[in-house]
């Protein structure tokens, strides 16, 4: 599968999650970034019975309601336990999300870069004696837009991957 195939496949998967789709996704995503960790709660009633932390790192920790524990049905636990363990793989998808928009950006503005030259090129060349072509070509602005955010791109990942392992060497 091309890695625009799996963006979208992630994307997609990620559309309809337990937690709330893709706004979902995306917080918990920047919730793992900036606070280093993503807590995921589950209620039974008014009462707060299940909470996971999951932390970047790679540990995880569950903390349960003794008081519920103890007067909760087998059936009744069991329940609450599938779903607050959908909702914390839910809650680890944010980060595929995150990641997958942020390669989808980055190829919207290789296209859109590609398409700036091309596009201006192309209008420029129509119609010009072949021994004018090289200089046409170095004094055209939209091959020199086009190259700048082709430039632009490539520096926000390179700037993004960065400062992405900046904050996970302190976590």
């Amino acid at each position: 599968m091309t890695a625009l195939g799996a963006d979208v496949a992630a994307l997609r998967a990620s559309w309809q999650t337990v937690r709330g789709g893709w706004a979902a996704a995306v917080d918990d995503a920047r919730q793992l970034i900036v606070r280093r960790r993503v807590l995921v709660q589950t209620k039974a009633g008014q009462q707060l019975v299940l909470c996971t932390r999951l932390r970047l790192i790679g540990d995880t920790q569950t903390d349960v309601s003794r008081a519920w524990y103890e007067s909760a049905s087998a059936a009744d636990f069991q329940q609450t336990a599938q779903a607050h363990f959908t909702a914390v793989d839910a809650a680890m998808q944010g980060w595929n999300v995150a990641r997958a928009l942020g390669s989808m950006l980055m190829l919207l503005t290789r296209t859109l870069a590609a398409a700036i030259i091309l596009i201006g090129e192309l209008v420029r060349l129509r119609g010009t004696p072949p021994s004018q072509l090289l200089p046409l070509l170095l004094e055209n602005p939209a091959l020199w837009l086009g190259a700048a955010l082709w430039l632009v791109g490539e520096m926000a990942r390179f700037i993004l991957r960065w400062r992405l392992r900046a904050l996970f060497a302190r976590g």
